[in-house]
């Protein structure tokens, strides 16, 4: 699997403490203040009859190890393996509370996962802390440990020593160790993030740690919130804080990761909810350099950044600090609001604490893990997200199940693009199916990757594959849930982006350009991280080799010889003790549907025993069982013939009981949660197969261009893919009814006269005009759109009765009105004019413009039930324009949009001009009359700031509130 850290993230440090007894003896020494102790493996002696390493007076035991295969300085190591897991251990007496140790060791390896300095009290409990991942690598392929300790308490005696379990020797040399009795202050507090946790608070969270490295697992029933407060820069934050991570290496030493959500109605640097975590478990400037990398090429990824951090206090040390998954992660992507999804992985921790590594291969924690939305109660209390993850969930179950044809699934450009950013640091942790994350894009219907938890631990090095991605999986012997990676791979249209994109990343000319344009936060950050890890830099020089030799393979590679996969479904192994029930991976329950008084119920069980459902309880009195009249048996889980089977129940159910057969006296409980099951049902390709492309009598295709002319009613729905040109022709007239419209991957061209204008009709069923992620520039010329609706289709639904997303177009001439859904003219990211054209009778906004940038001018705007203009996080100029009767206010920028006005005539209005949220209006030359408030710069949202308005050379008439400010 991807627990490529798990044998040191897992290992038990009471029982490792044991054998470190055993190997080690009673050499006792004392340390000084500020006193540095080394060793360097030159020189060996006799002490107590064992043979030891010695320098400047102090023993470092396993001298018996020294080896001159290699050597960092000098002509000796230590060489550390299987057979002899310790070395250079150094026993110290008398450690106090509060003082901290500089611990550093070079070591060889050719595997990185091999080889830690670990340092431990007597009691592990106490302490007990190591590090593996290097900070520092040479040419000559040695590489720079470096592990700060800040001691948690008095220690009789504590212990530093090399550690190696695996197979593999790992060579250590020049062991450092730095005594300070307090720790060195080495940021300001005054820009530092200071956590301030209640004693009472904090003492929880040390034994909910405490809990958890006993166990070697974090479980979910340790993280746990607790109230506290953050400050930062003077300004003071209520907060919940709880630990997090998955393995107990988060937890080691004195600088533990958190989850940190900020309190109603506030945010830090635009965060909700954000972890913080040592910069080693996320390899240093490794992963903030990805993050740089996905935010370049437009793929989502969380906000990435560090900072001091103190707590109570104290100095803690640098921290990186990352966003979590909430809405606002898209917001600062320019992102339309959408459910983030996962596969649920509790089942993986319930099966590690339970059965350790024998339940690998026995529980179907994999064909169990039901899919997610993060914020699942405000996902399923809101209609419009709850619909929108129902969608989510399906299209993600199809790429779960392997299914043949995944370019309705996911966006192509996107997911190409990601795994060649991955392939290009060999970031493979992130490609674990408990560690994706995914975007579920209303306005396409499509899944996109979140970028996060790379965790690139090294180079990959060169497989004997036509495969670069997942070049390390050879079929057959891939196990049963890469699957999900492999069957993506052989995607003709993913292959041929991901190659070309892959080949575009490595080459000189990018990575110099990229390299160029991070620089100065890159040595900004190094300044930081290095005051506390001594000497650490970002290797660029071995980053840009790396891309270099994949750029070379690249040319020799066949993008489209890629080896089939046969889709080996074996069945899992018999699982020996049969005494449990995992909750997580048993019985899962869904609710289908909920009608009038019953409730439809699809139930699966995963459980290694037969089960036997025997009642349930109702909404109104969830614990208490209704006894059903005659039993539901269940055989246990067959990844083979296993299938999930629907049953009706009176009420609105809120549980199941049930019993299984290796636990019959206990009667188990489940909640059915509140949404149906996954299936493979796909809005796009129902739309896509309906339509049956190209034998439809609406419009002619020769070669590459589809023309609609003359009069006709549309009475189907029209998808046309990409890589197409369509025209309506001078005069022509459409009308749509009976739920018909048209979405096109392919930009249109309206070319109407004044004379022979272009009508777009429709009756209040009909669903619009959509362009989406077109490849070139639509124009619109003299064209009439009237009484159309919106996009509805299976839960996919848009808010415009005219949309252009990730389409760049001109506009000129035309007239929007009547329309019967939320906008009139809704464009999302993407590039456009619009000019000497009328927006009037709208159902509610007049324009809506998410995340654009684009030039308004000579146009009108009139007798909109909501917004004349409404922008978020745009930058736009309207000019010349006459707005008359806004239901609400005639211009709106919100979300860090930058609006120019000039000369433009506002007449009714309820506001005038609104800037919200760290947006920017500038506005000149202009009138206003008949308006109630004619400027209000507010905050809205917690995440942004303050809005700004600047007005001149403007005149107002018969107006209750000249402006009103609200931060």
């Amino acid at each position: 699997m991807i627990f490529y850290r798990q044998f040191f993230k897992n290992t038990t440090v009471f029982s490792l403490f044991c054998i470190v007894l055993s190997a080690c003896s009673s050499n006792y020494q004392k340390i000084e203040n500020a006193q540095e102790i080394s060793c360097d493996a030159e020189t060996t002696t006799i002490k107590n009859k064992q043979t030891v390493f010695i320098n400047n007076g102090y023993y470092f035991e396993s001298g018996e190890n020294q080896s001159n295969e290699r050597a960092h300085s000098g002509k000796f190591s230590c060489k550390v393996g299987k057979e002899r897991e310790f070395g250079m251990c150094v026993k110290i007496n008398e450690i106090q509370k509060g003082s901290y140790l500089e611990v550093s060791v070079w070591k060889f390896s050719s595997n990185l996962n091999a080889g830690a300095i670990v340092v431990s009290s007597e009691k592990a409990e106490d302490l007990y802390v190591k590090e593996y991942y290097p900070c520092i690598q040479e040419k000559s392929g040695w590489k720079k440990i470096i592990l700060n300790v800040l001691i948690p308490k008095d220690i009789n005696l504590l212990k530093i020593y090399a550690y190696n379990p695996l197979e593999e020797d790992v060579y250590f040399d020049d062991l450092k160790i730095k005594y300070h009795k307090t720790k060195p202050i080495l940021y300001n507090q005054d820009k530092a993030l200071n956590i301030h946790i209640p004693k009472e608070s904090y003492n929880k969270i040390i034994s909910n740690r405490n809990i958890a490295l006993k166990q070697g697992i974090i479980d979910k029933k340790l993280k746990k919130y607790f109230d506290a407060s953050i400050s930062y820069m003077g300004k003071k934050i209520p907060i919940e804080i709880r630990i997090k991570g998955d393995w107990t290496d988060h937890l080691e030493g004195h600088k533990w990761s958190y989850r940190i959500k900020t309190g109603k109605g506030h945010a830090f640097l635009g965060m909700k909810s954000f972890s913080i975590q040592s910069p080693n478990t996320r390899s240093f400037l490794n992963e903030w350099v990805i993050h740089k990398l996905f935010e370049k090429e437009g793929v989502l990824t969380t906000r990435y950044s560090f900072m001091p951090v103190y707590i109570n206090g104290v100095e803690i040390g640098v921290y990186a600090i990352e966003e979590h998954f909430e809405k606002q992660l898209l917001e600062s992507k320019d992102k339309r609001e959408g459910p983030i999804l996962k596969f649920d992985e509790e089942g993986v921790w319930e099966m590690a604490l339970n059965y350790g590594g024998n339940g690998w291969n026995t529980i179907p924690y994999y064909d169990a893990a039901s899919i997610l939305p993060f914020k699942k109660k405000k996902t399923i209390k809101s209609k419009s997200l709850k619909q929108q993850f129902i969608i989510g969930q399906n299209l993600l179950y199809e790429f779960k199940t392997h299914q043949k044809n995944l370019k309705n699934v996911f966006d192509v450009r996107n997911i190409s693009k990601y795994y060649a950013l991955v392939d290009l640091f060999g970031a493979y942790h992130a490609m674990a199916w408990h560690n994706q994350r995914f975007y579920f894009n209303p306005v396409t219907c499509l899944l996109e990757p979140i970028g996060y938890d790379f965790s690139i631990l090294k180079i990959p090095e060169e497989k004997n594959t036509n495969l670069i991605c997942l070049g390390n999986m050879e079929p057959p012997n891939i196990p049963y849930y890469s699957f999900l990676n492999f069957n993506l791979i052989q995607q003709k249209p993913f292959v041929g982006k991901y190659f070309n994109y892959l080949k575009s990343f490595s080459s000189e000319k990018y990575q110099e350009s990229f390299y160029d344009e991070i620089q100065s936060e890159l040595t900004n950050y190094t300044e930081l991280i290095s005051k506390e890890y001594e000497g650490y830099s970002f290797n660029v020089k071995m980053a840009k080799a790396h891309a270099k030799k994949i750029h070379q393979r690249i040319n020799k590679l066949n993008p489209y010889k890629i080896k089939k996969h046969v889709k080996a479904y074996s069945n899992l192994a018999s699982l020996k003790d049969t005494s449990l029930y995992l909750s997580e991976t048993g019985l899962k329950a869904f609710m289908e549907t909920k009608e009038n008084e019953h409730s439809i119920i699809s139930v699966k069980n995963y459980h290694s025993t037969d089960i036997k459902i025997i009642g349930y309880s109702i909404k109104e009195n969830k614990d208490s069982m209704i006894l059903l009249q005659k039993p539901i048996q269940m055989v246990l889980f067959d990844r083979l013939k296993s299938k999930k089977q629907e049953i009706k129940i009176n009420g609105h159910v809120k549980n199941l009981f049930f019993k299984a057969e290796n636990i019959p006296n206990k009667i188990l409980k489940k909640k059915v949660v509140n949404w149906p099951s996954p299936k493979t049902q796909n809005p796009r390709l129902e739309l896509e197969k309906n339509h049956r492309f190209g034998k439809s009598k609406s419009y002619k295709i020769k070669n590459n261009l589809i023309v609609f002319s003359g009069k006709k009613t549309i009475t189907e729905f029209i998808y046309i893919p990409e890589n197409y040109s369509i025209v309506f022709e001078p005069g022509s007239e459409l009308y749509f009814k009976n739920k018909s419209g048209i979405i096109s991957h392919s930009p249109i061209f309206m070319n109407g006269t004044k004379q022979k204008p272009v009508v777009i009709s429709g009756d209040s069923t009909s669903q619009g005009i959509h362009v989406l992620q077109a490849h070139k520039k639509s124009t619109l010329k003299w064209t009439n759109f009237s009484g159309l609706n919106t996009l509805k289709q299976s839960g996919w639904t848009l808010t415009g009765a005219v949309t252009f997303y990730e389409s760049n177009v001109n506009i000129q001439h035309c007239i929007f009105e009547d329309n019967h859904c939320e906008d009139a003219l809704n464009i999302i990211r993407s590039n456009f004019t619009l000019s000497e054209s009328l927006i009037q009778h709208t159902f509610a906004d007049g324009l809506d413009g998410d995340f654009c940038k684009g030039k308004i001018t000579n146009s009108t705007f009139k007798n909109t039930n909501n917004d004349c203009i409404d922008f978020s996080g745009s930058i736009v100029s309207i000019e010349n324009c006459d707005i008359n009767n806004a239901g609400d206010k005639a211009i709106s920028g919100g979300e860090k949009s930058t609006l120019y006005v000039q000369n433009i005539r506002v007449n009714m209005a309820n506001i005038g001009i609104a800037s919200k949220d760290l947006s920017k209006i500038e506005i000149k030359s202009s009138s206003f009359n008949n308006i109630n408030t004619v400027y209000a710069a507010y905050q809205k949202k917690a995440e942004y700031g303050p809005a700004f308005i600047k007005a001149s050379s403007s005149s107002y008439k018969k107006f209750k509130l000249r402006h009103l400010v609200d931060l």
